[in-house]
């Protein structure tokens, strides 16, 4: 198996991310050392002893992408209850009401 240039994982589709993913942890049950298994698909050596603890805890469910990002609730910029309160000021009324 050629070994694969070191690239940057989170640049890379969440198909082909799961993949290599899998493809890694077949190599280690196949009886490949986490260090050989990072060379050969251009990891680090602790994302894969990441992969692998994973795929203990989860099973192939473990090798799957989680959702990135920040969550909802904190890119808010006004409380639900602001936001309630703003949409029905904005729904009750025209906006010359509010000389706009």
């Amino acid at each position: 198996m050629e070994i694969i240039e070191k690239q940057d994982f989170r640049t890379v589709c969440p198909e082909v991310r799961v993949a290599i993913r899998k493809r890694g942890m077949s190599m280690i049950e196949k009886g490949k050392r986490k260090g050989e298994v990072a060379k050969l698909l251009g990891v680090n050596k602790n994302t894969v002893s990441n992969w692998c603890k994973a795929y203990k805890a989860k099973g192939m469910e473990g090798l799957s992408d989680k959702k990135r990002g920040m969550k909802l609730e904190d890119r808010r910029l006004l409380t639900e209850e602001q936001e309630i309160e703003t949409q029905n000021l904005i729904t009750d009324r025209y906006p010359e009401q509010y000389q706009l």
